[in-house]
């Protein structure tokens, strides 16, 4: 997964004057992609990757500001805004 492995690079070269990144993880309890990439995203998790989860059927209104319209949707953000994305 190219945006991962992006996520991993600006998070592995972090000093103090890093940019602020943040992996946006919108899925639901309900489906089974999303729960299987958990294993995977707690990996990263643990390695100290900073991700957000987000439940679309809890949070719709952050899913629709994003445009997610399927799960799992993976956003990675750099300083707050948007320069990667992964569907499916």
């Amino acid at each position: 997964m190219k945006m991962l492995m992006l996520l991993m690079l600006a998070v592995d070269g972090a000093s103090t004057s890093a940019p602020d990144v943040q992996l946006l993880d919108f899925s639901a309890g309900y489906c089974g992609p999303c729960q299987q990439m958990v294993p995977i995203l707690q990996q990263m998790e643990t390695a100290g990757y900073p991700i957000r989860k987000i439940d679309i059927t809890e949070d719709p209104e952050l899913a629709r500001r994003f445009k997610v319209d399927r799960i799992p949707t993976f956003v990675l953000l750099v300083e707050g805004q948007e320069v990667e994305r992964f569907v499916g």
